[in-house]
């Protein structure tokens, strides 16, 4: 069976826990570095090493665990390299991003790839900027020979990452130069006369935004490779580039035939 895990750390899976309330044996793990998480003690062993270690000890095959660890002065993207590289090369490997354990103040960037080191598992990263670091979760799930057990697996683990505490959480500075409204003035002829309109970029600090040029698009921004998609559908509907106070706004072309369409936007001052 196909792990479920990236379907799983998108959901929240308080319905798991409070259906189970009654057999399981919650317990808190509280790190001296400021996070804490609750997990169920009857189905996973806690170890410390120089990271600490979820290790699911249900009924299923293979390793299936998290190691949550911490790196001192480095951003996500630096430490993501750092552990996944192989012989000085990336492995083939798939990138996202969004809200770290239903916290709307706090972005993680994530990859998952095949696992280097476990047969038949698959490795997923989730890195959140933190304090000055970045706190790293190395997620690793076994392909399960029946669905029952692989779910049961993906919600187990989910549920530690959405019960994910963090004490004294600064805000993140990994991308602090996007947000800001950005404006551009378009003039058209229509009919003999000029006519203005005046469209905009709102991108927050939260990730979300709205992007207005005729229409009003609730938007989501990622921090890598500028994409920006439609909150809606979660579909990516333009890219972006931020150079000083200009943002460059591109509508990708939809055939090798067509030129990509890229609009100028300049920041707007921000009020005292």
């Amino acid at each position: 069976m196909k792990s479920k895990w990236i379907a799983a750390i998108g959901l929240t899976a308080v319905m798991m826990v409070t259906g189970c309330a009654a057999q399981s044996a919650v317990a808190k793990y509280e790190s001296p570095q400021g996070w804490s998480v609750s997990y169920d003690s009857s189905l996973f062993e806690v170890t410390e090493d120089d990271g600490t270690n979820f290790t699911y000890k249900g009924e299923a095959d293979g390793t299936n665990r998290i190691r949550v660890s911490y790196y001192q002065d480095k951003m996500p993207d630096e430490v993501l390299y750092e552990v996944m590289e192989n012989a000085d090369e990336m492995p083939e490997h798939t990138r996202s991003e969004g809200y770290f354990a239903g916290r709307t103040d706090v972005w993680s960037i994530r990859t998952s790839m095949a696992s280097q080191a476990v047969p038949g598992a698959t490795e997923d990263f989730i890195a959140v900027e933190r304090n000055g670091g970045t706190l790293l979760l190395q997620i690793t799930t076994t392909a399960q020979a029946d669905d029952a057990t692989g779910i049961g697996v993906s919600d187990a683990l989910a549920a530690i990452v959405d019960s994910f505490e963090l004490e004294d959480q600064q805000p993140q500075t990994y991308s602090a130069f996007v947000p800001g409204k950005y404006t551009a003035t378009v003039t058209d002829e229509i009919d003999g006369n000029e006519v203005s309109a005046e469209y905009y970029v709102q991108l927050n600090e939260d990730h979300t935004g709205v992007i207005s040029m005729q229409d009003e698009i609730p938007v989501i921004w990622y921090s890598r490779e500028g994409k920006i998609l439609n909150a809606e559908t979660s579909e990516q509907i333009y890219e972006y580039t931020v150079e000083g106070d200009t943002l460059y706004l591109t509508d990708p072309a939809e055939s090798e035939s067509e030129e990509p369409v890229t609009f100028e936007f300049t920041r707007e001052a921000a009020k005292e």
